[in-house]
């Protein structure tokens, strides 16, 4: 650049000095209708700081695909170590580590979804020991048309998918000692944790709640936040007012709040939150 001005504007040839390389003598060539000299020096630099630039995003990518070839030969490995002995909460494990990180890495999933997903994510049947209930009792909602879930300790968990399903869900489904939710503050499904067909008085388990407020979250309009309040209560405290529209509901006592992760939930079906996406992406 610092010889350019010694370049006549018409020419079409030059030899410079290289200051770069000790000053050796550089033979430069000019296209002829692309501009003068300085102009197409101008250009020159100008795609090289481009190319320079891609380069490192080129390099950045590389970087990103040997960090998941990583990940990935990981779980291979760990998979293989497993063997054919390996416990199935050891599989459900890798299997929910797997579909987490997936996500984050934008890979698609969707051999691993199999007949676990299919369950509604719960742990394998036979192995869910201290969080196994006891036998479902016949079903009660025989009449229920809307979605229906299964916790990972087996519980079933009904969703309603509009006011009538939410009304129904709420004031004819519901029974002590169901667990009903709603998220806090928006609009949303009316979801019901069916305690009521597990034979037995034990608790919900702490994942079967969680699985039922990301499920409420999700089912909301603040289904694209991180994090979400969701109410729960018993279902003798959820009662309609007079008047109400189809659907509203009152509670005349609350259980509690459980905070709802709708994006990043382990609980909430693959295959659910894939659909979001295609929904969302226009797949």
């Amino acid at each position: 650049v610092a010889n350019l001005w010694q370049i006549d504007d018409r020419a079409t040839s030059a030899v410079v000095e290289d200051w770069n390389n000790g000053g050796a003598k550089v033979k430069l060539s000019f296209a002829g209708g692309q501009g003068t000299p300085r102009e197409q020096a101008d250009a020159a630099f100008a795609k090289a700081r481009r190319l320079r630039r891609g380069s490192a995003v080129v390099a950045e990518l590389i970087r990103q695909s040997e960090a998941v070839e990583a990940r990935l030969q990981g779980w291979q490995a760990r998979l293989a170590d497993g063997g054919g002995g390996a416990e199935d909460e050891e599989l459900f494990a890798l299997r929910a580590e797997v579909l987490k990180e997936a996500k984050k890495l934008k890979l698609k999933v969707s051999g691993l979804e199999g007949a676990a997903a299919a369950a509604g994510g719960s742990l394998p049947r036979g192995k869910r020991s201290a969080t196994k209930p006891a036998p479902l009792a016949p079903s009660q909602t025989s009449g229920w048309g809307g979605r229906e879930f299964v916790s990972p300790a087996g519980v079933p968990i009904l969703v309603g998918r509009n006011r009538k399903e939410n009304e129904q869900l709420s004031l004819r489904v519901a029974r002590e000692p169901d667990v009903w939710m709603h998220v806090r503050g928006v609009p949303g499904a009316h979801v019901l944790l069916q305690m009521s067909r597990v034979k037995g008085k034990a608790p919900p388990a702490e994942a079967c709640l969680q699985m039922a407020a990301d499920l409420a979250a999700f089912y909301s309009e603040a289904r694209d936040e991180r994090k979400a309040l969701v109410t729960y209560a018993s279902p003798r405290h959820v009662t309609k007012p007079n008047g109400a529209p189809l659907g509203a509901v009152k509670l005349r006592e609350e259980g509690g709040t459980i905070v709802g992760r709708p994006v990043d939930s382990e609980l909430i079906p693959p295959e659910v939150l894939g659909a979001r996406e295609a929904e969302r992406f226009g797949g």
